[in-house]
């Protein structure tokens, strides 16, 4: 790294802990018979969820009335307490990824005490798949004045002193004219980074005792009772992201292992550097210099990861998403052209694109015959315009 410009005072980044802050993560449930088998969340009473192999905890079901955008169903997983310790989303209104799909979100203080991972193995016992991250929360955390200084990194680029270098658009967080933050990014985009003060966040909005405990556990005193800030770097990223870095994001282990100090970290400090990149004012951008170093050493040993360059390639939700719509049309016009050319497309993908054509015909069958029996004015009218004339 080049060394900090004579002119601008390094500002030495130091976090004391890192943990997860959210997660939710994608599964399909297994299928009985063509259709979702029955499985412990799709009760419609409270009930226990009892498993031989984790015994010693008790978890029950708690179904609600809940629906979203996305589900028709919300089911809470609660302790013998009534604790909740997460959220499982299923009966998705589209099938796009499939009857089965759902996500599941994991309750903020069983990720920080690591409890997330044995509901993630239950969901894996009633034989559930792991396709991917939905979106994930990591909080790196440090004391103001003592390598928590993300703040004050922004404020000198507020006043001109040194210049941001990342790729996106960001923003200035104030509090009387004192910079208190700042936000990286788009909430919507595959990543998006903000710095703000967590300790009087949780003052104002309600103080949470598992994240005091981690950093009780990582200072060996209270900061909540001390005249200290401290500041939060959080990244939220998406799964989609992630997979530019570490390759491995759809596979169980790899997920698991956020709960390892040591791999949060290593995603931690891959994203962090290229959205968090201030460097000193110069005529040449070659000539600037970076202004913040960091320092993991309190949190273990970090391995940094590159992003892989982006590539224009058709995915495999592009060509099911086709594959479905060319079947609908295809049955629709009665064209046995069209079910042809969707039948090659598949074929052409691969013998697993093949084979999951012919397996979700059954299904997009009954979605037809619910279209035409309940359809409105606007897709009964597409339906007709679409019907070849008839000889």
């Amino acid at each position: 790294m080049h060394a900090i410009s004579e002119t601008v005072q390094p500002v030495l980044l130091r976090p004391i802990a890192v943990n997860l802050d959210w997660l939710t993560v994608n599964m399909v449930g297994p299928v009985d018979d063509g259709g979702p088998a029955t499985l412990p969340w799709t009760v419609l009473e409270p009930t226990p969820w009892f498993d031989e192999r984790d015994a010693d905890a008790p978890v029950w079901v708690k179904p609600t009335n809940i629906a979203t955008a996305q589900f028709s169903r919300v089911t809470y997983v609660v302790d013998g307490d009534g604790r909740k310790l997460a959220t499982i989303a299923f009966a998705p209104h589209q099938h796009l990824h499939g009857a089965t799909w759902m996500q599941i979100q994991f309750a903020n203080d069983t990720l920080y005490d690591g409890s997330w991972t044995n509901i993630f193995r239950r969901l894996r016992w009633c034989g559930c798949t792991y396709t991917g991250i939905s979106r994930v929360d990591i909080a790196a955390d440090g004391i103001e004045g003592d390598g928590g200084d993300w703040p004050l990194v922004i404020g000198m680029a507020s006043s001109g002193a040194v210049r941001y270098y990342g790729k996106c658009e960001w923003l200035v967080r104030t509090a009387r004219r004192t910079v208190i933050g700042g936000e990286f990014g788009t909430r919507s985009s595959n990543k998006f980074i903000r710095a703000y003060r967590k300790k009087r966040e949780m003052k104002s909005k309600g103080i949470k005792p598992h994240i005091v405990n981690a950093w009780i556990n990582a200072l060996g005193w209270n900061p909540m009772e001390q005249p200290v800030e401290v500041n939060r770097f959080e990244v939220q990223l998406k799964g989609k992201e992630i997979r530019r870095y570490f390759t491995g994001e759809r596979d169980p282990d790899w997920m698991m292992n956020l709960s390892s100090p040591k791999n949060r970290v290593d995603v931690m400090a891959s994203m962090a550097q290229s959205m968090f990149d201030f460097r000193t004012v110069a005529e040449r951008s070659r000539d600037a210099m970076p202004v913040q170093t960091w320092d993991w050493s309190a949190v273990g040993p970090v391995e940094y990861h590159h992003r892989e360059p982006r590539k224009h390639a058709v995915s495999d939700h592009t060509i099911k998403t086709h594959l479905r719509a060319m079947y609908h049309v295809g049955c629709i016009m009665g064209d046995p052209a069209t079910l042809a050319t969707a039948a090659h497309v598949a074929d052409a993908a691969g013998p697993e694109m093949s084979a999951w054509y012919y397996r979700k015909q059954r299904e997009w069958q009954r979605e037809l015959a619910m279209l035409h029996k309940h359809g409105d004015a606007r897709t009964m009218s597409y339906f007709n315009a679409l019907q070849l004339p008839e000889n």
